[in-house]
C-alpha cells in the first residue's frame, strides 16, 4: 500500500517522476515476493549449522531490544519529544483542510479564526467539526 501511495503522489506532482518511480517499485515488489517465497517455502537448512549470537552481536542487539521494550511499555518520553512537531503538522493540516472545506475560491482566513471559516473554534489537539 505504501508503494501505491508513493506512486499516486509522484504521478500527481509530475507524470515523468511517477513513470521513473514505477521500475523501482516493481523491483522492490519482486524482491519482497522472492524473499517471502524463500523464507516460507525454501529449502530448510540444518539446525546444526546455525550459530548463536556472538558477543559483538549481543552488544548491538541488547540496547535496541531494551529501547524497543521501553518505548512499548512507557512511550511518554518519546511522545513528549514528538509533540511539538506533531502539533505544528496537525495545525497546518487543519488550517489547509478548513480552507478547502469552505471553498476553493474563498480567501484564507486569518490564523486562529476558525469561526470565520464556518468551523467551531476548538482547543489545540482537537479536530474542528462543522457547525450545524
Amino acid at each position: 500500500m505504501g508503494e501505491a501511495l508513493v506512486l499516486i503522489g509522484a504521478f500527481a506532482q509530475n507524470p515523468w517522476v511517477g513513470g521513473a518511480a514505477v521500475p523501482g517499485v516493481m523491483l522492490g515488489a519482486a524482491y519482497m515476493l522472492r524473499l517471502g517465497q524463500k523464507l516460507a517455502w525454501g529449502e530448510p537448512t540444518k539446525a546444526k549449522a546455525w550459530k548463536d549470537l556472538n558477543v559483538r552481536e549481543w552488544v548491538y542487539f541488547a540496547p535496541l531490544a531494551i529501547l524497543v521494550i521501553y518505548i512499548g511499555l512507557a512511550p511518554g518520553l518519546t511522545l513528549r519529544a514528538m509533540d511539538p512537531t506533531l502539533t505544528r503538522v496537525l495545525d497546518e493540516f487543519r488550517r489547509r483542510s478548513t480552507v478547502a472545506a469552505v471553498s476553493l475560491d474563498a480567501p484564507v482566513p486569518p490564523a486562529g479564526h476558525l469561526a470565520a471559516a464556518g468551523m467551531d473554534p476548538t482547543p489545540a489537539g482537537q479536530i474542528p467539526t462543522q457547525q450545524r
